[in-house]
């Protein structure tokens, strides 16, 4: 059985109406790259709201020539007016930085808060877009679900071959803007998670708030764990990134090149207006002339090596303040952002070019090696925008889940001791009245019916009142899982805050069954280690604390099972099918 080939393609496409030949040049012909035909396509934009152009017969529209007539607006970020970092105003770019003739008359812009708030109430650009992208993928693939919020989208599009693997109830989608007053749709983000043969899948398409400095790259990273927290899939119990077998982040997230950590002397610090603007300028130069060197590949690893010491995305990654858990690739291309529009490779001289646009994922304990980056590209041939899209293929490896969806009569008895969990961040926050968590740990499953306490309800420890340093005591359980289903099996640990109303999860933990001793006397201790991703206990991609455990299984004969007191258990049970 050949592996499941994931394309994941992203874009800021600059509020420009794009031609069918310009779109080849990110989302691939019937969706092949290099040879390779993926399976599931998932492409997100961002900026993507337009006034539609009528196209000529040759298929161009009328705009798309080496010298358009007239330019997407340009809202540094887009920011419609907002000031860029450092208290400087965004430069204009001016005709020759745009590429546009100065005797060129303007036409009707094709973007920006007019065409945003007309395409709210029809649906041209939305058909637009949706036909485009079936055009060139062709008629093999099914468009499986999209979303849309303002000038934000996402679309996932799966190989007719997979289509009836694909389930309808297995779909779902959500959304959380971040944007202006906090819930403007300019910024935030959209996903999709589905169900490809028993493996789920989530793709998350995000937009990030813009502008270099460190206030910035802080806003960047309080977006992400507002979209997190936002974006209601799944469990409620469990963050959309930390409940599916394979999440894919991607975007303008808007990380930017930080220069000054490859050279202090050009920090901005302390200095004046005047020293600023001297000092982006020798940045600027300075990370130019790299980034000349990637494209003529005269000494290309070393500009690289050197760019990406000074990634913000990265720098946040190793410092475990964001998107814990999820990995990202060091990229063999130039910048991404922030280029002139209609040429194939050159800057806008006053922003620091910059690997804006991003692919992350992060996979499930016992799933990471079951899934291989086998491709990670820039676009440089897309021109009218100015960012360059990005697109990364991933292999997936047995990804036939052939689990039961009600479990059978066989289960191991398992042991949790000597639970203990420390809280941090916000999972630590008082709440209005002062008073600390009241955590409890409560075990879920992948599959979802896999545990149960000896009354067919999920397992649940005491709860400790008012404390983020609390010893949770003992808990026992039953896994109702053969010895062959154990290696498709996970139990996820959820810290829980105990409340009147609904009870809030404040982290979680994720554990393979098949890792778990099956020896009482040499069980599995697990604690939180800052180097291991699979004992990461989270929550909204930031970690929220500390949680450490022994635990051990044992298989139970349904002879002896049937003995136990818990009547409730069995009844729940026999209803399952045993």
């Amino acid at each position: 059985m050949s592996d499941f080939k994931v394309l994941c393609c992203s874009s800021n496409i600059g509020n420009t109406q794009m031609s069918t030949e310009n779109l080849k040049t990110w989302v691939p012909e019937k969706g092949t790259v290099d040879g390779v035909q993926y399976d599931l396509v998932s492409v997100g934009m961002q900026e993507s709201v337009f006034t539609v152009v009528a196209e000529s017969e040759s298929g161009n529209t009328q705009y798309e020539t080496t010298k358009p007539p007239g330019e997407a607006v340009d809202d540094e970020e887009e920011g419609f007016g907002f000031p860029d970092s450092d208290d400087e105003e965004p430069k204009a770019e001016t005709a020759s930085e745009s590429g546009a003739d100065s005797s060129t008359p303007n036409t009707k812009s094709q973007g920006g808060w007019g065409a945003l708030m007309t395409d709210k109430f029809n649906s041209k650009c939305s058909q637009y877009i949706k036909t485009k992208l079936q055009t060139v993928l062709g008629k093999d693939y099914v468009l499986k679900e999209d979303t849309r919020v303002w000038q934000m989208r996402i679309y996932v599009f799966v190989h007719k071959k997979h289509d009836a693997n694909v389930k309808k109830e297995g779909i779902e989608k959500g959304k959380e803007n971040t944007g202006l007053a906090g819930i403007g749709g300019n910024k935030g983000g959209q996903a999709i998670k589905i169900n490809a043969y028993g493996t789920t899948l989530c793709f998350i398409s995000c937009h990030l708030p813009a502008h270099e400095g460190q206030k910035h790259c802080e806003e960047r990273n309080d977006a992400v764990r507002e979209i997190f927290a936002g974006l209601h899939l799944g469990l409620r119990e469990l963050d959309v990134a930390s409940q599916y077998h394979h999440c894919f982040f991607m975007g303008d997230l808007n990380y930017r090149i930080d220069y000054s950590i490859e050279k202090p002397e050009l920090s901005h610090s302390g200095k004046s207006k005047d020293q600023k603007k001297e000092l982006k300028a020798k940045k600027w130069q300075e990370v130019h002339d790299l980034v000349q060197k990637i494209e003529n590949n005269d000494g290309a690893q070393a500009a690289i090596d050197t760019l990406y010491k000074c990634d913000e995305l990265q720098g946040c990654l190793d410092r475990q303040e964001v998107l814990l858990g999820f990995e990202t690739w060091k990229p063999t291309f130039s910048p991404t952002f922030k280029v002139i529009r209609w040429r194939p490779n050159e800057y806008v001289k006053n922003r620091i070019p910059s690997y804006c646009d991003r692919v992350l994922l992060k996979s499930l304990p016992g799933y990471k090696d079951k899934i291989d980056q086998i491709m990670y590209q820039s676009c440089k041939e897309y021109v009218s925008s100015d960012h360059k899209p990005i697109r990364a293929g991933f292999s997936i490896k047995e990804y036939h889940r052939s689990l039961p969806a009600k479990p059978k009569h066989r289960c191991f008895k398992v042991v949790l001791s000597d639970i203990h969990i420390t809280l941090e961040g916000k999972a630590a926050l008082a709440d209005g009245k002062g008073n600390q968590p009241d955590p409890y740990l409560k075990v879920l499953s992948d599959p979802p019916l896999y545990v149960q306490d000896d009354d067919g309800r999920k397992p649940r420890s005491k709860v400790v009142k008012n404390s983020v340093d609390a010893d949770l005591g003992e808990l026992e359980f039953w896994l109702l899982a053969s010895e062959e289903e154990l290696k498709h099996c996970h139990l996820i640990l959820v810290a829980m805050d105990s409340d009147v109303g609904a009870d809030d999860a404040i982290g979680s933990l994720s554990i393979p069954a098949d890792k778990i001793s099956k020896d009482p006397s040499n069980p599995l201790t697990v604690s939180y280690n800052d180097s291991d991703p699979d004992t990461y206990f989270a929550f909204n991609g930031q970690k929220a604390g500390t949680m450490s455990f022994k635990i051990h299984m044992r298989l139970v004969e349904k002879t002896e099972a049937k003995a136990s007191k818990g009547r409730g258990f069995f009844s729940k049970l026999k209803k399952l099918g045993s």
